[in-house]
């Protein structure tokens, strides 16, 4: 399947202005991007498809910022491709924005989580088959009749949010083939879930005791030292 990232599929409304968000704010958001474009989880597919988002809890009001519709296969941005989400409604399907581009598609994807984990300040959307097919249903995944961009997705990553996960990790989108959520209390949180899922994938894949938190389901681990080497 080739996953159709870039439509809008909720009703938005936008209002086409200049976002409030501090220069050093979408400084720390473009570098996360950055990063996850050079590791191959953002970016555009053959067919012209682009994948993959960022977005950051607002520090100083509601909502938060998301990178806009259409930019995954962009190599970098600038101010005028993020979005402020300032409300939405899941029952609804309905997103409120501002901005110079209208916000991405996976807009209720990221409100859920914020709202069911209040300290969670970094969301990301990211891509990879890899990832996707050794982590789905061995750690939180949505359920596969949940397809992107729906309220059935935003709904299930809400109700998992409530169900006892971490403040950081990630969860496997089981109806959106490549798709992962990666989140944390900052920007460097979230990033290290996927270091530490690949690492862990690596070390697993030698027969490291590791993996047994996998299959456990108790994936990240909750300190430092509940893991040995």
């Amino acid at each position: 399947m080739t996953p159709t990232e870039g439509y809008i599929k909720f009703e938005c409304i936008w209002e086409r202005q200049p976002i409030p968000a501090e220069d050093a704010l979408l400084r720390r958001l473009s570098t996360l991007r950055n990063t996850l474009v050079d590791m191959g989880l953002i970016g555009l597919y053959p067919d012209g498809i682009g994948y993959g988002n960022v977005s950051i809890r607002n520090p100083r009001g509601p909502g938060f910022f998301i990178t806009g519709t259409a930019t995954g296969g962009l190599k970098s941005l600038s101010r005028e491709h993020y979005a402020w989400v300032t409300d939405y409604s899941v029952p609804e399907n309905r997103v409120v924005c501002r901005g110079l581009v209208q916000a991405s598609s996976e807009s209720l994807t990221h409100a859920g989580l914020y709202e069911a984990r209040p300290r969670v300040g970094c969301v990301v959307h990211v891509h990879s088959e890899h990832l996707w097919r050794s982590l789905a249903f061995r750690i939180p995944t949505t359920e596969r009749t949940c397809e992107y961009g729906t309220p059935e997705l935003s709904e299930a990553i809400r109700h998992l949010g409530r169900s006892g996960l971490n403040d950081a990790g990630i969860i496997v989108l089981g109806g959106h083939e490549e798709g992962l959520l990666c989140y944390g209390i900052g920007e460097t949180s979230a990033l290290s879930q996927l270091h530490n899922a690949k690492r862990l994938l690596a070390q697993a894949a030698r027969g490291a005791r590791e993996w047994r938190f996998w299959n456990a389901g108790r994936w990240p681990p909750r300190a430092r030292n509940e893991v040995k080497p």
